[in-house]
């Protein structure tokens, strides 16, 4: 299967790369798009160094714990879009 379909210009196609079983498509970014993303994360990683480690603490703690919530569903998602089986998904 092709990541790129005339139907659908400008998105790339994803599988599941164990099955090729089709999962969806996302927007193609443009160069331009990416620069803009990545200019975005610059002025935020600079609002983010000045945060005191107590705000940083307590952000990182509602990701882990949202992470450890979630660890079935992340896990069933990376399976899918790696190949990978559920214990790799799970180590990263």
């Amino acid at each position: 299967s092709s990541l790129k379909d005339e139907k659908t210009p400008g998105h790339i196609q994803c599988y599941d790369p164990s099955t090729m079983q089709h999962l969806g498509q996302v927007k193609a970014m443009t160069a331009e798009e990416v620069n803009e993303a990545v200019n975005k994360a610059a002025e935020a990683q600079k609002a983010w160094s000045k945060t005191s480690y107590k705000q940083r603490r307590t952000v990182l703690r509602t990701i882990q714990k949202y992470i450890v919530y979630h660890i079935e569903d992340i896990c069933r998602v990376c399976t899918r879009d790696s190949g990978k089986p559920k214990v790799d998904a799970l180590l990263g």
